[in-house]
């Protein structure tokens, strides 16, 4: 066999060793920011260097969904080969490279990676337009620092990245145009309120930095609000602190995409202070420790094959465990046998697990028999399934688990979260189904329906615990809501509580930093209304302002022909029955089964009332009611989620 010999570096330009040093620290790197470290004119000149470097064997590509997560091209990360490595390896360390070496897994946090790279390219490009040529002089990802807080221990800090970027002296060197960053991309998976502990230690440990501290670049969603949360974030903090504010500059990936960033040029040494200097102590009391930390990428090798249905199928029953397979194709708004299909696939990769079938040995408190339990093809997520879903959202699962709701692993290795839901299997389908008949009724709505839907983990705010929280979006504007579902099993003394709740949430002031407005409360029960009508009218005696408080019951839901969007809805003052929202019309649409029984319904009792009997449709001098109402309930005010 004729050997081939090592990889030579015959024929590489300076562009291509360029090209393959930024690879060297900025692995799985999109093509387009590629080119814009690299300053050329197009972006196809990157691509064109890069197919020249694979056709070589030095550089490959691993593909991945597009940013947007709705379909279109998808985006292709660049890397080097073992080849490539064996190339650039004589001129560079040893051990990073050996933290660095390429494989076929994605890093955990790929898409905050390739974040952070889209917010790097447009600050390069920023700062070209005030420099011209721009080189990235230091570039450390993820940057991980220590405080140490007397009587509280040392504290972890971790950003996504850091870089500084220097402009050209049109020499090739590097004049003294320098900016120091700290990049941290906000993907809107959690509260900017939650940032808090991140921007306390930002400004801890710059009070002990003995140079200029670098600025902190904070690129977030468009949500209404959201980057002025983070700026209102960033100055509290640190008034709190009795500091001054940091030097930020928050953005919308909006500027991003369009590169409309600008960048001011600032003095100083490297990121970080020696780390063989303790700092002093600060006029506070404080020591800060800072040392770098190795970055440890934990491979997730189901990402790279993750599709687009894929994806979504991943995120709807990570939030939403036990779906039943039809609810699944209802949300989706594909057939039955396609969403089968795709669950069958999650399945196979060890991501999906059905609940309730032949192998499945777990009691679960649903009054069905065992063949019909599996014909239902209940389905959650395993634990590497959760793994992956916190990964692809940039969190870790704990984390994930609060702020998300996640919820699964199976009886083995259930979450937190899958517990309750598991307990109250019939209230779960219940409230779930409340929601799929929602999605399906606003289906056809001109970019209106539901663009949101928390379930009760993720709604849940101390003594105030929903059913679950959703957002329909009403031309243009988003009317948020809170769910509370019932089965006909609960009593007026435990509505006295809940409302309760709720108003010691709205008037803590919490929710003012929650939502734009407080949520309509939709109330949907299999029994009888009066109930809740009187614990409603008894809990708003004595406020300033009630709670906007709307009720129906699954009969009514599933009796007319708009469903959740009919005039079925009725305040505790008034017997008439109103809008809530007006969507399209979308009659015939599917139905789900909103009361599921449980093992105590299936035992029979003397007087017992018979679920099918309190759910059936509406009386005939109930739908009179109905008959001209006014649809003043429909929509006042913005009640979405505040960022």
């Amino acid at each position: 066999m004729t050997s081939l010999g090592p990889p030579t570096a015959e024929g590489l330009t300076c562009a291509d060793w360029e090209t393959l040093g930024h690879l060297v620290r900025l692995p799985l790197l999109p093509a387009g920011v590629l080119g814009e470290l690299l300053g050329t004119a197009r972006p196809s000149s990157a691509s064109r260097r890069l197919g020249r470097l694979g056709a070589r064997g030095l550089v490959r590509a691993v593909t991945v969904p597009a940013r947007s997560g709705q379909g279109g091209r998808p985006l292709a990360l660049w890397q080097l080969t073992p080849t490539g490595w064996g190339v650039v390896a004589p001129g560079h360390d040893a051990e990073p490279l050996g933290r660095r070496r390429p494989t076929n897994d994605l890093p955990r946090h790929w898409p905050r990676m390739v974040a952070t790279y889209e917010l790097l390219g447009a600050l390069v490009t920023g700062a070209r337009a005030d420099w011209g040529r721009v080189y990235l002089l230091a570039w450390e990802a993820p940057w991980r620092r220590y405080s140490l807080w007397p009587g509280s221990g040392v504290h972890g800090l971790e950003l996504p990245a850091a870089a500084i970027l220097a402009a050209s002296d049109g020499e090739g060197n590097c004049a003294d145009s320098r900016s120091r960053l700290l990049l941290l991309p906000d993907l809107g998976w959690s509260p900017v309120a939650h940032h808090r502990r991140t921007v306390r230690h930002l400004v801890a440990l710059r009070s002990a930095w003995d140079d200029v501290f670098p600025t902190l670049v904070v690129a977030t969603t468009e949500a209404p609000g959201r980057a002025a949360a983070w700026r209102e974030v960033i100055a509290r903090v640190a008034t709190q602190e009795g500091e001054s504010p940091l030097a930020a500059q928050v953005v919308t990936w909006v500027d991003v995409r369009e590169r409309r960033l600008r960048l001011h040029s600032y003095g100083g040494s490297d990121l970080a202070p020696s780390a063989d200097r303790v700092p002093a102590p600060t006029r506070r009391g404080q020591v800060a420790l800072t040392r770098a930390i190795s970055a440890r990428p934990v491979p997730v090798r189901a990402a790279a094959g993750l599709t687009f249905d894929r994806h979504a199928v991943l995120q709807l029953v990570g939030r939403h465990p036990f779906l039943p397979r039809e609810h699944v194709a209802a949300v989706l708004g594909v057939r039955v046998r396609d969403a089968r299909a795709r669950l069958e696939r999650l399945v196979a990769a060890g991501l999906v697990r059905w609940v309730g079938a032949a192998a499945d040995d777990e009691p679960l408190p649903l009054g069905l028999a065992r063949e019909e339990l599996a014909a239902l093809e209940l389905c959650e997520l395993t634990r590497t399934g959760l793994r992956l879903l916190a990964a692809l959202l940039g969190l870790p699962l704990a984390r994930a688990e609060r702020l998300q709701g996640l919820a699964g692993g199976g009886p083995e290795r259930p979450t937190h979260t899958r517990r309750p839901l598991a307990r109250a299997l019939a209230h779960t389908l219940g409230a779930d189904a409340v929601f799929v008949a929602l999605h399906v009724a606003s289906r056809g709505g001109r970019g209106d329906g539901l663009v949101r839907w928390d379930n009760a983990a993720a709604s849940a705010r101390g003594r105030c615990r929903p059913d679950g929280y959703g957002v329909y979006r009403l031309g243009g504007r988003d009317v948020g809501f809170f769910l509370e579902y019932d089965r006909g099993t609960e009593k007026a003394a435990q509505y006295a509580g809940k409302w309760a709740a709720y108003y010691a949430y709205r008037d803590s002031g919490r929710a003012a930093q929650d939502y734009a407005a407080f949520p309509t409360i939709l109330v949907v029960t299999a029994g009888s209304e009066e109930p809740v009508l009187r614990s409603a009218r008894a809990a708003a005696v004595g406020r300033a302002a009630a709670l906007r408080i709307l009720t129906t019951t699954t009969g009514w839901v599933a009796a007319h022909p708009q469903g959740m969007l009919g005039p079925i809805w009725r305040t505790p003052d008034s017997a008439d029955r109103h809008f809530w929202v007006r969507g399209p019309n979308n009659s015939g649409a599917y139905m789900p089964r909103l009361v599921w029984p449980t093992v105590a319904d299936s035992r029979p009792e003397r007087g017992r009332q018979s679920c099918s009997t309190s759910c059936s449709g509406p009386s005939d001098t109930s739908r009179s009611a109905t008959n001209g109402a006014a649809s003043s309930h429909a929509s006042g005010g913005n009640d979405g989620r505040r960022p």
